[in-house]
């Protein structure tokens, strides 16, 4: 399925404003998370578990393609690589606050983890529909180019 569906959503994440599609996708991967949260026992709705639980997976990978291809359009072509650079080193401490806090979680119950998950979706959610209607995102103000101060002088023939 995520096979199929990953270059579908990838297609309407370029051609749909970033303003609309960051928000939904983390809504609807809190609604996904809530969903498997509510599911108690899989044999009492086979239907539900066969559906919510791979769609988990697809709702993942939505928002990391979403947050990818608004990232990269906002970065400057003239230092793109060290912005990538910078994002996998916020995405590797991201892991690991995720991480100690899913361990936190779990001692609350098993399936604590997805309630915790919901919640932090639907914040970013709330934040990125705030910072878009306050103007805090979107384009870049400002394009960095390297201009010389004077020509190149060509070398000598030789």
């Amino acid at each position: 399925m995520t096979f199929i569906s990953i270059p579908l959503v990838g297609k309407i994440v370029d051609k749909l404003n970033i303003k609309v599609t960051l928000p939904i996708v983390f809504i609807l991967r809190a609604l996904n998370f809530y969903i498997v949260y509510k599911i108690k026992d899989p044999e009492l709705r086979p239907a539900l578990y066969f559906t919510a639980v791979p769609m988990l997976h697809f709702t993942f990978f939505a928002v990391v393609l979403t947050l990818t291809s608004y990232l990269q359009k906002q970065y400057p072509k003239d230092i793109r690589a060290i912005c990538m650079m910078v994002e996998g080193l916020v995405a590797v401490g991201a892991l690991v606050v995720y991480d100690h806090l899913r361990l936190l979680m779990v001692q609350l119950g098993f399936n604590m983890p997805f309630v915790g998950i919901t919640v932090m979706d639907l914040f970013v959610a709330v934040a990125s529909i705030l910072l878009f209607v306050n103007g805090y995102m979107g384009p870049p103000k400002i394009k960095l180019t390297y201009k010389l101060k004077e020509p190149l002088k060509s070398a000598p023939n030789y």
